[in-house]
């Protein structure tokens, strides 16, 4: 998300192109050129068509989608997203489908009647005139020509309103998700999400060529059978029901594909989730070795994924296959009956009845399948969509301007009620202009609900809810998009130098963005992958705070930083710089309270007390009860003596973040595919020797297709010639016909189910080498790869390597060897025939040479200029309540609409581009089919079988040749999937140094040794600098220092997350020689960030099943989570939702101490494992972990120094080095101390009193 100004980008030619240009594609020839001479960027791809723009198709298809909303009111109909599709888009259609029409049913039947004509006049005994010969060659010849070019501006017509449904649904999927509840998302996975952007919305691409023939070709059947009755009588009905019982057939097909794109679609979604899960949770996972259980997750996943793909890509095979013996059985069966019923065959009947069934090829057997599959898939995602587009929508009611007078925020008699249990109850309050009021209560009162009510995410129940004022909002997960630190902050607000330093400097920034790379320019990761939890909490503040708005709803945005860093937030912040303002503060840290004009106190949902500081201390309300926590004596007046501080070296703790500029673009391979990647994707799916069974299937099915096409001329020939000298029975020409079709079935089918299950097995291999190549890569790959880019690879890449290249692999194989099988056939017939081919070959050879310099680079930016709408799906999702929050829905949409513009133009690109070939190489093709006829023609050859041969073949070379060098080229592009999977199949993996297996009992006592440990993000940025220090076996270390200090990088070092120099040994042996599954196994860890995963409860606790429910329930009850779970439909096998949506962050933070208390490991480390959550959970967390853990290591990472000041040691972090490490009472002696200086900063008494 960057609203950065936009580079401007060329006009497309097609634009300005003339009436000549367009039909003959020379306005493609630029882009040609320029991918000729050099690798092609984003910054080639030009501005997109007027009639691309997502903004437009976006508006036009919402409207359309709301008029079909309120029309369905009135009947309580259910509202389906067909009917404004159709609106829409119809008139498109509808001219397109006449000039197919005027194609398939007028131009190529009259070619047929030409072809026939043509044969009988060569055959005929009388001497006939050149001129006749000629005038049928060239009308021949000009149907040939009129149907290439109608048939690729068709197809260019239909897959830019194919990309233009594309464009419309994904923009109207977008528009829907900026007005979705955030209930909505409880039932829906953002895999699912995903799946409808990449998946559903793509398959509506192809619709718009192919449904056209679901009834042209019924016509063109009834046109063509009206000719053949005409020839052949009753015979022709026979070839004619063949032909109609393989379209019953397609149906049979259709329908059962569509049952498994249902089935597909769910897996998928469920693959896509999971994985997403995983690389959000990406760390944590790796720190509980968790791999092999996600691993085994997915597997899973996939292979019921994969089982279904499996049976569709058979079903489409075998439609594929209908190519090459639909035809030629339609052909056999008219023949034979036509012979049978006592007539005779001769050249001009047999290869008119051979052309006829040749255009019905085509509609019938090519695109009539393809058209039922994709209409009857298409179902399924529009009726996911159209569920999608129903889902509950916010409110639009915007909060009332404010005229400076009344109150900003009234609730009366406010409730919330979800699945009738209530969120919030009865709630009333009131809450004054320009005034700080705090909100406090124990975890799951409410807090965040009520912020979430007063910003119109939740819906009343009943009751009256009120704002006066414009709000901004900090939510209690910082939301941090990819983009520099300074967007980040001024969001979608204009830039204005006084107030954003103003705003850094009251945020406690100003040090951090001095030490950053580049300044506030410098570009963090997807959910600031790069930044620690306080610079993100307080880059998430200050956007807030930019923001000039009348009223701020902060939710707990002190709990990320430590003490020194929270007070200085509160007093330049909160009391200084939001002074004049309405500030609604949700905080557990109740030493400020004495400063709030205003405290709510909730509990159940409700309001159980409010009023000032001073009211409620009257009336008796015990702060200490309510949080549970010893923190109220902070509240307490107390006189702390001025002490004086080392500033340079307290503001110097802070370290600088990786670096990952390289983010914002996806490198795009470049160059032809090598042979190497066509090599590991076969060997991946078997031995090479099933690859030779695979392609000897192939020759022999095609030897036998093309002997069956000879063995008719041969026949009709011998009637011509016939004497009674030389004469062969007619049941000797029936029998070899017949071997030679069911030869062309068994065959093709056999090559059919070999390929595809190759395919399978190849698919399936790649994705397990990549998923687990992915799982195991360093951590630093997700910090430089934002998920849209590795979700792309999950999905549209796998998609394509599933279900795309197969299907393509199978056509290019097939119509391959049909090319072939025609010229060997026109060679055998009349060698002359090579010379016109030779010249034809070549210039196809140039020509697929100058297509594929360019295609390729255009489909590589298809995919990398998807990758950022992906991404920017999930950032929206993401920071969903903070874009609506700041009323800044049209500024993300303008932002989403530059990226998918951005992918459209160059999808446009690469089609026009694609069909620019295909016309070329199709006036090639009818060049060599010209010179072949009149070659034969000026020659005199007088056997009509002969000339049949070459017609019927040359003409049907004409739209063959160029399909598959086309289909080549389209196989080449999409293995460019297989290229990007495998490069993501072949990452670099953390390193598995071990050279010793530790003892069984290892660590036994938990001694830690740090040997002058040095640790970096990249090249030149130091995180840890020399780190040296001795951690006994059972002591408690707690590790402070400002935010972003190198605390967290100890940790990382600690479970070898990050490569360093230097040795940690615990209790002597190495780290680096231990495997890292061993490692990481032995030691516990409470995050700062609770992660939980969707599936049960028991998953969440102990995926591996090592564990008895009763030793799970005893754990549960410790952490005082046994009655919530309990009281959940199915305990422990309760589902959890995704991001553990249905348990609050203290609950989910508490399941993680459950899971460190399961290990039973000799060392524990709590990463800020507080910080997220109130007195009460805090206080129980450290009470578990001081009865459960007392014969263990602890290291504890905390911003609040009560939580450590009874540790054994405290160790100091400055800059990544080691500041202080002693005795807390030791380090509180030294008065120039930088952790005396901290502790004074916090509050000397509390911490003392806590120390004692």
């Amino acid at each position: 998300m960057d609203w950065k100004s936009k580079s401007t980008r060329l006009t497309n030619p097609r634009k300005k192109a003339n009436a000549f240009c367009v039909p003959t594609f020379l306005f493609t020839l630029p882009i040609f050129f320029k991918g000729w001479r050099k690798e092609l960027t984003e910054a080639d791809v030009y501005e997109p068509l007027s009639g691309h723009r997502a903004r437009l198709l976006g508006e036009q298809l919402e409207q359309l989608w709301r008029e079909e909303v309120e029309k369905c009111k009135k009947p309580k109909a259910t509202p389906t997203l067909r009917n404004p599709l159709i609106r829409a888009f119809w008139f498109e259609g509808f001219v397109n489908g006449l000039i197919l029409m005027v194609l398939e049913v007028i131009v190529k039947p009259l070619q047929c009647v030409l072809i026939g004509r043509l044969i009988t006049v060569v055959s005929s005994v009388d001497n006939v005139g050149k001129q006749e010969l000629y005038m049928y060659g060239v009308g021949v010849a000009c149907c040939s020509l009129i149907s290439s070019s109608l048939i690729h501006p068709y197809m260019l017509a239909s897959h830019n309103l194919g990309l233009k449904l594309r464009i419309a649904c994904i923009s109207l999927v977008y528009r829907k998700i900026l007005r979705l509840k955030l209930s909505a998302f409880e039932g829906m996975s953002s895999g699912k999400i995903l799946t409808l952007v990449t998946n559903d919305s793509n398959r509506f691409y192809e619709i718009p060529l192919l449904m056209h023939y679901t009834w042209v070709a019924v016509l063109q059947i009834a046109v063509v059978g009206w000719f053949l009755y005409e020839e052949f009588g009753i015979s022709s009905l026979i070839g004619v029901f063949f032909i109609i019982s393989f379209v019953g057939l397609y149906f049979l097909l259709g329908t059962i594909s569509k049952r498994l794109r249902s089935k597909i679609l769910k897996k998928t979604d469920e693959r896509v989730r999971v994985t997403k899960e995983i690389i959000y949770g990406i760390q944590v996972i790796k720190m509980y070795k968790w791999e092999g259980y996600f691993s085994n997750l997915v597997s899973e996943c996939r292979r019921l994924e994969i089982r279904f793909t499996r049976i569709s890509s058979y079903v489409k095979g075998m439609c594929a296959s209908f190519q090459l013996f639909v035809q030629r059985t339609s052909v056999f069966a008219t023949i034979l009956a036509f012979v049978l019923l006592g007539n005779d065959i001769t050249a001009a009947k047999a290869f008119q009845l051979v052309s006829f069934y040749a255009i019905l090829r085509a509609p019938i057997v090519c695109f009539l399948p393809k058209a039922i599959h994709v209409i009857m898939e298409s179902v399924i995602p529009l009726g996911r969509l159209s569920e999608f587009l129903r889902c509950d929508e916010i409110q639009n009611d915007s909060p009332a301007p404010s005229d400076g007078s009344g109150d900003a925020i009234i609730l009366r008699n406010v409730f919330v009620q979800k699945a009738s249990a209530n969120l919030l109850s009865d709630m009333s309050a009131t809450i004054g202009r320009n005034r700080l009021v705090v909100i406090v209560g124990p975890v799951g009162c409410g807090k965040t609900n009520l912020a979430h009510a007063i910003l119109n995410e939740m819906s009343l129940s009943s009751g009256s809810l009120t704002v006066s004022g414009s709000v901004s909002y900090a939510s209690q997960e910082p939301w941090i998009f990819t983009s520099s630190v300074r967007q980040n902050i001024i969001f979608d607000n204009t830039m204005d130098k006084e107030r954003y330093d103003n705003v850094v400097k009251a945020c406690a920034l100003s040090r951090d963005l001095k030490l950053f790379p580049h300044h506030d320019q410098t570009i963090v990761g997807e959910h600031g992958a790069s930044l620690s939890g306080g610079q993100k909490a307080r880059i998430g503040l200050a956007r807030a705070v930019y923001r000039n708005a009348d009223i701020y709803i902060l939710d707990d945005p002190l709990s990320a930083v430590d003490s020194r860093v929270g007070k200085s937030i509160f007093d330049n912040c909160f009391k200084s710089l939001l002074k004049d303002k309405t500030v609604l503060l949700i905080t557990h840290q109740v030493q400020y309270l004495k400063a709030a004009g205003h405290i709510i106190v909730l509990n159940n949902g409700t309001v159980t007390a409010q009023g000032r500081f001073s009211d409620l201390v009257s009336q008796n309300v015990d702060f200490d009860k309510i949080l549970c926590n010893g923190e109220g004596e902070m509240l307490a007046e107390c006189e702390i003596n001025p002490l004086r501080t080392r500033t340079a070296r307290t503001e110097s703790l802070v370290s600088k973040p990786v670096d990952v500029s390289n983010t914002t673009n996806e490198q795009a391979t470049t160059g032809v595919i090598t042979s190497s990647v066509y090599k590991t994707y076969f060997s991946a799916g078997s031995h090479w020797s099933t690859l030779c069974f695979m392609i000897a299937l192939f020759v022999i099915a095609q030897v036998l297709a093309s002997g069956s096409d000879y063995f008719i001329a041969y026949w009709v020939n011998m009637k011509q010639v016939q004497t009674s000298s030389i004469s062969m029975p007619i049941d000797i020409f029936i029998y070899i016909y017949t071997t030679l079709i069911l030869g062309v079935i068994v065959f093709g089918v056999a090559a059919m189910v070999t390929l595809h299950n190759l395919c399978m097995q190849s698919s399936t291999s790649l994705h397990n080498a990549m998923f687990t190549s992915v799982l195991g890569s360093p951590l630093k790959f997700f910090h430089l790869n934002h998920s849209g880019r590795i979700l792309n690879r999950f999905s549209k890449d796998l998609q394509t390597v599933d279900e795309e290249l197969p299907l393509m692999m199978h056509e290019t194989a097939l119509l391959g060897l049909v090319t072939s099988g025609a010229l060997v056939l026109m060679a055998t017939v009349n060698y002359l025939s090579l010379i016109p081919a030779s010249i034809a070959i070549v210039m196809l050879y140039y020509l697929r040479k100058f297509y594929l310099a360019t295609s390729r680079n255009l489909k590589r930016l298809e995919a990398t200029t998807r990758s950022p709408v992906l991404g920017y799906v999930n950032a929206t999702i993401q920071g969903l309540s903070t874009i609506r929050a700041f009323n800044a829905q049209q500024v993300v949409l303008n932002e989403f609409n530059y990226h998918q513009d951005l992918n459209s133009s160059a999808s446009y690109m690469f089609i026009s581009t694609s069909r620019a070939f295909g016309y070329w190489t199709d006036l090639s093709c009818n060049m060599y089919g010209i010179s072949a006829i009149f070659l034969i023609l000026i020659i005199g050859d007088n056997l009509g079988g002969n000339l049949g041969i070459i017609l019927t073949q040359s003409l049907g070379l004409t739209g063959i040749l160029q399909f598959v060098v086309r289909q080549y080229a389209e196989m080449e592009n999409a293995m460019t999937s297989v290229e990007r999977v495998l490069e993501y199949g072949a990452l670099e993996q953390e390193k598995e140094d071990e050279s010793i297996t530790p003892p069984p009992n290892w660590p036994e006592h938990g001694e830690i040794v740090f040997d002058s440990i040095s640790l970096r993000y990249s090249h030149d940025l130091l995180i840890l600098n020399d780190i040296n220090l001795v951690i006994k076996p059972r002591e408690k270390v707690g590790i402070v220092g400002r935010t972003g200090a190198g605390k967290s990088s100890i940790i990382n070092a600690l479970f070898r997350l990050s490569e360093f120099s230097g040795s940690i040994a615990i209790d002597g042996i190495d780290t680096k020689t231990v495997p890292l599954s061993e490692l990481r196994s032995k030691i516990s860890i409470i995050p700062q960030q609770p992660t939980i995963f969707s599936g049960s409860v028991r998953n969440n606790l102990d995926p591996f099943r090592e564990y008895s429910d009763d030793i799970l329930w005893k754990t549960l009850e410790n952490v005082e989570l046994k009655d919530p779970v309990n009281d959940l439909p199915s305990g422990l096998n309760s589902i959890v939702t995704e991001g553990g949506a249905n348990f609050s962050i203290g609950q989910r933070q508490l399941v993680c101490l459950a899971r460190a208390m399961l290990r039973k490991n000799k060392i524990l480390v709590l990463d800020e494992a507080t910080a997220n959550v109130d007195p009460k959970t805090d206080l129980l967390i450290q009470r578990n972990v001081r009865e459960n853990f007392s014969d263990c290591t602890v290291l504890t990472i905390a911003h609040r120094l009560d939580t450590v000041i009874d540790s054994d040691k405290i160790l100091v972090i400055d800059g990544g080095k080691v500041v202080e490490f002693d005795h807390p009472r030791v380090l509180l002696q030294d008065c120039d101390g930088v952790f005396y200086a901290m502790v004074n900063q916090t509050g000397r008494r509390n911490v003392c009193e806590n120390g004692k």
